[in-house]
């Protein structure tokens, strides 16, 4: 938060330190969405089926 440039600051609400394990992104959206950043594997999972079922309805 420090590091922040001082005139971001008052933007922000919220510094989520997430662990680095390569789905740190997938952590930062279902933290944000208040599912909580260790719900990451579900919410692969959900964004995997919601882009499976559009490509599906795309080729119809």
């Amino acid at each position: 938060y420090l590091l922040l440039a001082e005139i971001l600051q008052p933007y922000i609400s919220k510094v989520l330190d997430v662990e680095s394990r390569g789905h740190c992104g997938f952590q930062v959206v279902s933290y944000c969405l208040e599912r909580g950043q260790h719900e990451n594997l579900a919410m692969q999972n959900e964004l995997y089926h919601v882009t499976l079922l559009l490509c599906r309805a795309k080729q119809s």
